[in-house]
């Protein structure tokens, strides 16, 4: 990721071209400088039509989106913010399968390129030295015409040298600090990963990944459901990537996506 040594995966600015040299002509590649949501306007291009794979890119984002209605800081120029685009072909059942998968493939990727130990936290975020570096949103859009999925938008946003973050988020965001990354080579390979997954994803190939780098396994945990909350303690992942906990009665429940979030206990985030 670092471009010290002038590295052939070095380059400065964001380019469709680019990225388009590490990846299979029938991906369709989008690149702007600015833009609402990269997971916006792969709704959009859906809504309107589009059946294949697709990576859009920006340089910033406006109103950048996480789960349950947060918002997503994406400044210029620090950060990496795209999506891709899976066909829809797997189906409603398969489909919630992407978040992990998307977390393993962001998390592949970003310790093969810099030996950071980076760890992923149940359901979508991704943890360096116990702080949020980067967050993942998948979408799906539905076809009518065809009551089937037209597809699945993958949100992406990594945090790669972004030092100031607003007041409300700084004490749980921060940063790989890795300045002068080659963001064309990041997003095109983490793209590839994931497309590899979706390929087959009910074979589940990137659990036992997703099971390995759990940020909570083993930890106690605040489970938060709209006005709920109460304590439990994370005992692994389920073939589902659903999150196995135990309740203070001995009881277990399995965790989905969705509207659940949960927070570690000892740093409550």
């Amino acid at each position: 990721m670092s471009c010290e040594n002038k590295n052939d995966h070095y380059s400065a600015a964001l380019s469709a071209q680019d990225i388009e040299k590490y990846l299979s002509k029938e991906i369709y590649v989008r690149v702007f400088d600015k833009i609402d949501s990269t997971n916006n306007e792969a709704k959009r291009l859906l809504e309107n039509g589009f059946r294949g794979k697709a990576l859009i890119v920006s340089e910033a984002q406006t109103s950048g989106r996480g789960r349950l209605g947060r918002t997503f800081y994406s400044p210029e120029k620090t950060g990496l913010y795209f999506t891709v685009i899976i066909p829809g072909n797997m189906g409603f059942a398969n489909a919630a399968l992407l978040t992990p998968a998307a977390a393993v493939s962001v998390a592949r990727v970003i310790k093969r390129e810099s030996k950071k130990n980076v760890k992923i936290k149940w359901v979508n975020d991704i943890y360096f030295e116990d702080k949020k570096i980067c967050g993942i949103l998948a979408e799906a859009v539905t076809d009518s015409s065809l009551n089937d999925l037209a597809g699945i938008a993958v949100g992406i946003g990594i945090n790669l040298s972004t030092v100031d973050f607003p007041k409300e988020i700084e004490s749980v965001a921060s940063s790989l600090d890795i300045k002068n990354a080659d963001r064309n080579f990041i997003a095109a390979s983490i793209a590839k990963e994931l497309f590899s997954f979706a390929e087959n994803i009910s074979e589940r190939a990137f659990i036992p990944e997703y099971r390995e780098m759990s940020y909570v396994t083993g930890k106690d945990i605040f489970v938060i459901k709209g006005e709920q909350r109460y304590e439990a303690r994370a005992v692994g992942i389920d073939n589902d990537g659903g999150l196995i906990t135990e309740l203070s009665d001995g009881s277990t429940m399995i965790l989905r996506g969705g509207e659940i979030s949960v927070r570690v206990k000892d740093i409550s985030r």
